[in-house]
């Protein structure tokens, strides 16, 4: 059975901000999914999509005022806000969302995890290692595939509200990876193989006590 006490070496102040992480990711997470629910029903029962485009439209020099030295100016990106779309573009861009949410959750989750096995003094167990396996793989996987799914809908979308190029103004279909959540899973990989280490060694001297 394992032991409730907490490791000798967490202080005060170390169980605190364990307890503020733990309780904080269980409230990030709720307020995610709670978001996740309202923002898809109010689609659903609306039947509307907001999603980014970016364009490439010039600014009217005028509503700069007449600063000195301004060249020239354009829009970089709108929202657009659409109805009526066929089914494959509206669920897909649910999708993505739902694929964003459900990263969001399993890694806040994991965090919740890890800390609550970290108060009961048992941080290296295995389900420790798996759960942070899976926040892993779902931050390195999950933002790719919610891309794919919102950048095809965004195409089949802007074809079906603004029809083809010709005679429609510059709407330009751009795909942005953000490196930042692949990233933070290679590192959460990277201190995964560290607790494993831990875990290995605290089976070695639990075997020589």
């Amino acid at each position: 059975m394992a032991s409730t006490k907490e490791p000798a070496w967490v202080t005060k102040a170390d169980r605190v901000s364990i307890w503020i992480v733990t309780i904080g990711s269980l409230i990030v997470g709720a307020f995610i999914l709670i978001g996740f629910a309202v923002s898809t029903i109010g689609q659903v029962s609306s039947g509307e999509v907001t999603f980014p485009v970016i364009t490439d439209t010039a600014v009217p020099a005028g509503e700069f005022g007449q600063d000195k030295g301004l060249i020239s100016a354009t829009y970089t990106e709108a929202q657009v806000t659409a109805s009526g779309l066929s089914t494959f573009p509206f669920v897909a861009f649910i999708a993505a969302n739902a694929i964003n949410t459900l990263v969001a959750l399993v890694v806040t989750l994991a965090l919740a995890f890890m800390g609550w096995r970290w108060l009961r003094g048992d941080p290296f167990r295995t389900s420790v290692i798996y759960s942070g396996i899976a926040a892993a793989i779902a931050l390195m996987l999950g933002p790719f595939v919610a891309l794919l799914l919102s950048t095809t809908a965004t195409t089949r979308a802007l074809l079906e509200i603004a029809g083809p190029k010709e005679g429609r103004p510059d709407l330009i279909f751009a795909a942005e990876f953000n490196l930042a959540p692949f990233l933070a899973g290679v590192g959460l990989a990277v201190v995964l193989g560290i607790f494993e280490a831990g875990q290995k060694l605290k089976a070695d001297t639990d075997g020589l006590v």
